[in-house]
């Protein structure tokens, strides 16, 4: 085929591109307003209910209880067992003065086993 300057109008392509190039800004436009409308609701809005859920899954307080066995030697003599065992906290007084008073003795709680 012969390629005719005549069956191109560059006005007519320039209107064309320039109406595609309007509806495209239009549509990135309306996108960036949504994207901002959402962050803005998610960051401002929303803030505090995301905040305690962060804290609520970020906060677990699982007892877990160790597997322990009896550990023997090649012989079958017990080297180690399981017995319970506990850690004593002594807490003074406050002090009421400078010399020793009954307030800076350390005080005895009694330890049950559990």
């Amino acid at each position: 085929m012969i390629h005719d300057a005549a069956f191109t109008d560059p006005a007519r392509e320039r209107k064309i591109f320039a109406g595609r190039l309007f509806i495209t800004a239009i549509v990135v436009v309306v996108m960036a307003i949504v994207i901002i409308a959402r962050y803005f609701d998610l960051q401002i809005n929303r803030h505090q209910n995301f905040a305690t859920h962060s804290d609520n899954n970020r906060v677990h307080v699982r007892p877990a209880t160790p597997s322990r066995g009896l550990i023997y030697d090649r012989n079958g003599e017990l080297l180690a067992d399981n017995r319970p065992t506990y850690n004593l906290t002594i807490v003074y007084l406050s002090q009421l003065g400078n010399g020793t008073s009954a307030a800076n003795q350390p005080t005895a709680h009694h330890i049950d086993e559990r």
